[in-house]
């Protein structure tokens, strides 16, 4: 019996494509993405952070950054900045009491919960299945006027000692 070549298979046919030597889109948009990001161990620092926003958020995390390092002198060497697009303040002592976290369109801030009342429901509660540890609280900055009321929580949360 006379053996017949592999016969193409038909176009749209996926069945009968070969599986070893495949080629998987998603693996090349992966690859593209983690390569857009900073490598592991780059220096980031708050300009590259305000840069990735959009410029109204831009102007707002630049005047939220400039309202919590007057909290306290000692907050600017606990800023830290990462690759992540967060940056993170820890009170003098090491605790992290806000997080930054930088998106084109918004700002995400998670916090402790300093006990501060919220009748306008301004914040929203994090699982503790997040795995965020002390922080328990999150806001969503998109103007100055959103500032202007989460500055209280902000405040009460780095009056927040362990």
């Amino acid at each position: 019996m006379e053996q017949s070549a592999p016969q193409p298979a038909p176009a749209g046919d996926t069945a009968a494509l070969p599986q070893s030597g495949e080629i998987s889109v998603g693996s090349s948009l992966q690859r593209r993405k983690q390569s857009d990001r900073q490598p592991a161990g780059a220096i980031v620092t708050f300009e590259d952070h305000a840069a990735y926003a959009d410029a109204p958020r831009r102007s707002v995390l630049i005047e939220l950054r400039s309202r919590v390092l007057s909290l306290d002198d000692q907050l600017r060497q606990g800023e830290q900045c990462t690759t992540s697009q967060r940056i993170r303040y820890k009170i003098p002592g090491g605790k992290i009491f806000l997080e930054v976290k930088v998106q084109r369109a918004a700002i995400l801030l998670r916090l402790v919960d300093g006990g501060c009342p919220d009748p306008a429901g301004i914040t929203t509660d994090i699982p503790e299945s997040f795995g965020w540890g002390q922080l328990k609280k999150q806001i969503t900055l998109l103007t100055m006027a959103d500032l202007d009321a989460a500055m209280p929580f902000i405040e009460a949360a780095y009056r927040v000692r362990p």
